[in-house]
């Protein structure tokens, strides 16, 4: 099992003394929440999913390079976004 330092302010600690649960209790499940809602798979985050929702309706034929295995296309706009956007 691994150790952590926590420094937690007075007025934190008052409060968390008023509770039930132990401080290592607290931290124990609050790490465990975190680690089962927070992904490190770059597609499942909320910028990942607002990038797939947008569509460029007419494609400028520069910036595309081809296509993918599914037949759709693929572009390099991120890679030219100040060009594109000013």
């Amino acid at each position: 099992m691994a150790k952590i330092t926590l420094e937690i302010s007075d007025e934190l600690m008052s409060r968390l003394e008023q509770r039930s649960s132990s401080l290592q209790e607290i931290v124990t499940k609050a790490l465990e929440t975190y680690l089962e809602t927070e992904s490190l798979e770059i597609t499942q985050t909320l910028t990942w999913q607002l990038c797939g929702s947008l569509e460029i309706s007419e494609l400028d034929p520069q910036y595309i390079l081809g296509k993918d295995n599914q037949g759709r296309v693929i572009t390099n706009y991120a890679e030219n976004t100040d060009q594109v956007l000013y």
